[in-house]
């Protein structure tokens, strides 16, 4: 191998010494020059991969989240409201509603929490990839397999957290209508 090529090779890895895997015996400085922009290439491609869908993938989910915060949470200001008003009496019906609806809040806000964890947990999934000259490219490393069960078991948890949010709401969208009594219409003076 040519003292340039070696000199080259050394700049890519930052004063780091040479892994052993790049250069295999009996290949030329040729070859080795372009496995070398091979791997350059998919490294790159790995990198805007992970540019490109993490934060389509952040902005779906949060919007799951914060639709779901904001009805529970609307709802039972909407309740609260409503029986301060002095139009409703307070019924046991009305304050499991609102416990409901709290906890369908709670549940959101928990599955912030886990989302933030969750999409870090992905992120160090990629930084702990390792990256090598010689085919494949990106390797998954044990510590990577670790993040990525960690990773996807708080994503489903997550998910869970925000689908019984909407739960909570649906049921006591349909629990609280049966505790409310119609009000009375008002009848206009002089008649």
């Amino acid at each position: 191998m040519s003292n340039g090529l070696l000199k080259a090779l050394r700049a890519i890895f930052i004063r780091r010494p040479l892994p052993p895997d790049i250069v295999p015996p009996g290949e030329t400085p040729e070859q080795t020059e372009r496995r070398i922009k091979e791997a350059d290439a998919a490294h790159e491609q790995q990198f805007r991969a992970q540019l490109v869908t993490m934060p389509t993938v952040i902005a779906f989910g949060t919007e799951a989240m914060k639709s779901a915060a904001l009805i529970n949470g609307g709802a039972a200001a909407a309740l609260l409201a409503y029986i301060g008003a002095g139009r409703q009496e307070v019924t046991l019906g009305l304050i499991e509603a609102i416990r409901s609806f709290g906890t369908g809040l709670l549940c959101a806000a928990i599955a912030h929490a886990g989302s933030y964890i969750t999409q870090f947990l992905y992120q160090h999934i990629q930084s702990l990839m390792s990256q090598h000259f010689v085919y494949p490219y990106i390797r998954v490393t044990r510590s990577s397999k670790i993040a990525f069960v960690f990773a996807v078991m708080l994503h489903v948890i997550t998910l869970g957290l925000v689908c019984f949010a909407f739960w909570c709401a649906i049921k006591e969208f349909y629990g609280a209508s049966d505790t409310l009594h119609p009000m009375d219409a008002v009848q206009p003076k002089g008649r």
